[in-house]
């Protein structure tokens, strides 16, 4: 991977920007089916609460 190949800091060539792209792409592809349930509370109609 494109990760463990960067020692120091200088401009990537073209096929690890590629790579390095490719990956970003793959990880940041999870962030977009990520979802916080936050807890609330419902009253139904017979005057119960429900979480």
């Amino acid at each position: 991977t494109a990760f463990g190949q960067l020692y120091r800091l200088e401009p990537l060539k073209f096929g690890k920007r590629l790579m390095w792209k490719r990956e970003m792409e793959c990880l940041l592809s999870v962030c977009d089916y990520i979802v916080d349930f936050v807890p609330s509370w419902q009253e139904l109609p017979d005057g119960r609460k429900q979480e």
